[in-house]
């Protein structure tokens, strides 16, 4: 299983969590392996792939489902989109929601179409305390706007975060959480890496947002065609990430899975699951 770091030589075996994929993807079909779940954050992209999101994650208890409209859809919400949504959370306890956020570069749907889906996103997962997963490209200053505006909930996550340290340390005095992807791991990835160095280790998750953004040929466990990012990369993406962060790897992929447990509120909240001083000694 892809989540699973084999010992081999006597090293500790290590699993890993998922804080973000798109396995309902329609690109995936046919290519995700069998043989078990491991803990993962299914994340919808727009209304119609709601229920695909829903069926993926009720096959394995592990998985959990993010439900939400991505700015990229912004623009094709149908009316009454929001009641469905907090219905379908309702309905569905251990669901959060996403992907949602802004994005500068999403050509022609425009930021003044993208905030109003956000912002009551935003305000649907405060007002139902669940977790909310944060698209964000290009928008720093919007989203620092639209925090402000509609305060975000209890548990959030800036996915595939690339933003600067100093946005960092912004949004981490804020409560967020920030997940690490394959991306990373790509020459231009290093300005990354030095925004994680900022972050508190209790913060960080790990990631694929499979099918997208694959890591380099050196981090990829299995290739699927057209360069498709697998599921089962995310032991070889998180191995690479704790050595560029100065971790042990099974010492990182226990602190990233007691982060995950808390971002998806499994056991608890934040303070029962810290383990401070693995992490300080680890580092």
């Amino acid at each position: 299983m892809g989540s699973v770091t084999d010992g081999g030589d006597g090293r500790e075996a290590a699993m890993w969590a998922d804080a973000h994929n798109h396995l309902q993807d329609p690109r995936l079909r046919g290519h995700l392996a069998s043989g078990g779940g491991y803990p993962c954050i299914v994340n919808a992209t727009h209304e119609e792939d709601w229920e695909d999101v829903l069926a993926i994650t009720a096959e394995e208890p592990v998985r959990r489902a993010a439900l939400g409209i991505h700015p990229w859809y912004a623009d094709e919400a149908r009316t009454g989109w929001d009641e469905r949504l907090g219905l379908a959370l309702e309905a569905n306890p251990s669901a959060g929601i996403g992907e949602c956020g802004l994005d500068s570069k999403a050509g022609s749907v425009a930021l003044e179409k993208q905030m109003p889906v956000f912002t009551r996103q935003l305000r649907l997962a405060r007002e139902l305390d669940r977790s909310v997963t944060i698209h964000l490209t290009g928008a720093w200053g919007a989203l620092l706007d639209a925090l402000d505006r509609e305060p975000p909930p209890r548990r959030w996550l800036m996915h595939s975060f690339n933003g600067s340290p100093e946005i960092a340390e912004r949004l981490a005095a804020m409560g967020a959480c920030f997940s690490i992807s394959g991306r990373a791991m790509h020459p231009s990835g290093e300005k990354i890496f030095r925004s994680f160095r900022a972050i508190p280790a209790e913060r960080i998750l790990v990631e694929t947002d499979a099918p997208n953004q694959p890591p380099p040929a050196l981090n990829v466990g299995r290739e699927l065609p057209d360069g498709l990012n697998a599921p089962e990369n995310l032991a070889l993406i998180g191995e690479a990430v704790a050595g560029r962060l100065g971790f042990d790897p099974a010492c990182f992929a226990r602190i990233t899975m007691r982060n995950f447990a808390c971002f998806a509120g499994v056991h608890g909240g934040r303070e029962q699951l810290r383990a401070k001083d693995e992490m300080m000694d680890s580092r």
